[in-house]
């Protein structure tokens, strides 16, 4: 180390200043790409990222970990219901063989349904919850299944657009001979040596809002045909439809609900036992390779789609404190044990009883960094 002399005292002062108003401005450009990118995580999202992490490098530390791939999966993170909805229909978009959107829909409408039906109970709404008059829907007294399920129509909305616009592909196909300008590049792999062209088929992977003129592009970016964007669905034209299919289920549950409330049970416990029993367990049924089914490491609870996850399950999937409560055993004040995953009741799987431990409703989260490493501490709140 030179020390300055001769007048300049300050060099060292000045040197390092500026150093900080560089490192700063580098932060500054680096937390701005990442918002316009939407890369930008919380505490909750941070951790849905390090166990993806952790899953990919327990299968390989060969292979780099995705991050671009990691940011898809948990597209859009949020706590809320709209967002819940979002992710659950985005990782059904990319099945194979790639649905139809109106498929997809089907599919999670009875899922949507029934997490209104369970949040509206958890939430005590007063009054009735069967229909007085079905000839006039989403106009009848305060606290009827219309009136409720007004409430929710925002959040799925919402949903319905941004998958529409963001993140539901093309529906653009081309089957037959393989294009000139591709030859080349399909002749250096492997399985060509024993595909017939007639076989190859090319889907376009381009949404709605990236697909512009750029035309039909495979996964990969190779653009295999010109055209527009092309879908049997869209927003203004399914969105009728699929609320009228989700208000539907919603209404059957609501009834069943009173139904048996009546003769004595609770609502909650009614609604609870509704939720795993009559839909999770044919939304989620047993796979053939034992692996749990639906996402799992989530910022969202993977059960009711409303709540934020406090725990993590041996599966993982992630439950909210509510859900949590409704399918364990309590120990203790704050502390449950649980049997099994309410997702996986068809698994024929021996699992050994769980405790977790709840936080106290007046404890907060703090998070830590500490030269790389995070720490996370429970801060309990004054009796």
């Amino acid at each position: 180390m030179r020390l300055p002399t001769n007048g300049r005292p300050k060099l060292i002062e000045e040197q390092a200043q500026k150093l900080y108003l560089e490192i700063e401005r580098g932060s500054r450009l680096a937390r701005n790409s990442k918002a316009q990118a939407r890369m930008l995580l919380n505490a909750f999202e941070f951790q849905a990222y390090l166990n993806h992490a952790f899953d990919h490098f327990c299968e390989t530390i060969d292979a780099p970990f995705d991050f671009v791939q990691c940011s898809y999966l948990n597209s859009r993170l949020s706590t809320t219901f709209g967002e819940s909805i979002l992710t659950l229909a985005s990782e059904l978009a990319w099945k194979k063989p790639r649905p139809k959107a109106s498929t997809i829909f089907e599919k999670l409408g009875r899922l949507i349904a029934s997490s209104i039906m369970l949040d509206c109970i958890r939430s005590n709404i007063k009054g009735k919850l069967r229909c007085t008059n079905t000839f006039d829907p989403y106009l009848q007294n305060a606290g009827t299944p219309e009136r409720i399920f007004t409430q929710y129509i925002p959040q799925i909305d919402a949903a319905l657009e941004e998958f529409s616009d963001r993140h539901l592909p093309c529906e653009f196909y081309t089957q037959g001979t393989i294009p000139p300008h591709m030859q080349t590049h399909l002749n250096h792999m492997a399985f060509q040596q024993s595909m017939r062209a007639a076989a190859v088929i090319m889907r376009c992977a381009n949404v709605r809002s990236g697909h512009a003129a750029k035309g039909h592009q495979l996964s990969d970016g190779r653009v295999f045909a010109r055209g527009s964007y092309e879908s049997s669905f869209s927003f203004k034209r399914n969105r009728k439809q699929t609320l009228d299919t989700i208000y539907g289920w919603f209404q059957g549950f609501m009834g069943k609900v009173s139904q048996l409330s009546q003769q004595g049970h609770s609502r909650i416990e009614v609604a609870s036992a509704i939720h795993r029993d009559d839909v999770l367990s044919s939304h989620y049924p047993a796979t053939d390779n034992g692996d749990p089914p639906g996402l799992r490491h989530t910022s969202f609870c993977i059960c009711c789609l409303f709540g934020t996850p406090e725990a993590v399950l041996s599966c993982g999937h992630m439950l909210c404190r509510d859900c949590l409560q409704a399918y364990s055993t309590a120990k203790s004040k704050n502390v449950v044990e649980i049997l099994e995953c309410p997702l996986e009741i068809n698994h024929q799987v021996l699992v050994e009883p769980r405790a977790i431990y709840l936080r106290p409703d007046a404890a907060g989260v703090r998070v830590l960094s500490l030269n790389k490493y995070i720490i996370t501490i429970s801060i309990k709140g004054r009796d």
